[in-house]
């Protein structure tokens, strides 16, 4: 089996990434779905183990390399079926699928039960459930893959430790990056709502997004360094009320090699210059998730708290214990 050498520990040491099998994918679904056994799954040795294997092992305290399962609880499964049924063409199957869906304590037994009634259903719903927790796995290993390579990236000694910030050249508009830029606000919203819910991360990327379409009055910077290459960017969209102009800072993004020097500083810093140069009466700028690290630099450049957004993980809305269909055919 091909291996992917990484190197993550700060002390030095080599761990090896295995490349994601199908076989590691079963057994990763196999840990999410068992909710009596708590496990871990060995990224060097690509196998799944218990909590109590972990704590026989003399290296349990290389956490990098024993990594938590995905996330997989009775709501996680409940949203599962929702999705599911929201996808049947079959008003007949769907109709009897939502009922088993609303009716509070058992649902997922009726759920069962009513694909059992109706096998080419049944054989829907294990497909459509392989694939759905196939991504979620495949998602959960991509982000530990960029996790330990950012991990590899921040230990080396890059050229980066003798950049420092006048070395940038922040120029205005999309230039040679459009697409670059683009492709950067999806990338950063995902980012900044990594640890979100998937309901949540869905229901935010699509109202992000339709915030975010083409405008007329877009501010654009991005930065290069010496060599010319993309180091980052920030866009913001002047609206109109009528009697002033607004400056909503829609995101920053900064290439994960050249953060730490404070270019998410400076782009503040030019954009509400810039801003303020073409009478723009007000800045607002909102902080999702992962974000919120900005904030102190926000206040120190006069920028106020204005309300907070809340969410709250409804578990006790899902009627039952059950994972939402744990068995496996």
């Amino acid at each position: 089996m091909s291996l992917k050498e990484i190197l993550t520990m700060s002390e030095g040491r080599e761990i090896r990434i295995m490349k994601l099998t199908e076989e590691m994918v079963d057994q990763v679904i196999f840990g999410m779905e068992n909710q009596e056994t708590s496990y871990r799954f060995d990224v060097a040795e690509g196998e799944l183990i218990t909590g109590s294997d972990l704590r026989e092992r003399s290296d349990a305290d290389d956490m990098d390399r024993y990594a938590g399962l995905p996330q997989w609880r009775p709501v996680d499964g409940f949203h599962l079926m929702e999705r599911f049924v929201s996808h049947i063409k079959n008003p007949i199957y769907r109709h009897e699928m939502r009922d088993a869906l609303n009716g509070g304590k058992g649902v997922f037994r009726r759920f069962k039960d009513v694909l059992k009634r109706y096998e080419p259903l049944e054989k829907q719903w294990f497909s459509f459930k392989e694939k759905e927790m196939r991504d979620v796995v495949r998602n959960w290993y991509s982000a530990i893959n960029d996790s330990i390579e950012l991990s590899r990236l921040s230990e080396e000694p890059e050229e980066t430790e003798n950049l420092v910030l006048s070395d940038f050249v922040i120029m205005a508009g999309l230039g040679p990056w459009g697409d670059k830029i683009r492709e950067s606000a999806v990338t950063a919203l995902r980012e900044s709502l990594s640890e979100a819910s998937r309901t949540l991360k869905d229901f935010l990327m699509e109202t992000e997004a339709s915030g975010a379409q083409d405008h007329e009055y877009i501010e654009a910077l991005y930065a290069e360094t010496p060599l010319g290459d993309f180091a980052g960017c920030i866009v913001g969209v002047y609206h109109d009320t009528g009697y002033s102009t607004l400056m909503d800072i829609r995101f920053i993004w900064i290439e994960p090699l050249y953060r730490g020097l404070g270019l998410s500083r400076l782009f503040i810093d030019r954009i509400t210059d810039i801003s303020s140069e073409k009478g723009t009466v007000e800045i607002v700028i909102e902080l999702l998730g992962n974000t919120l690290f900005l904030r102190s630099e926000l206040e120190e450049r006069g920028f106020r708290e204005f309300g907070r957004r809340y969410f709250l993980q409804a578990e006790s809305n899902t009627p039952d214990g059950d994972s939402g269909g744990g068995e496996r055919g």
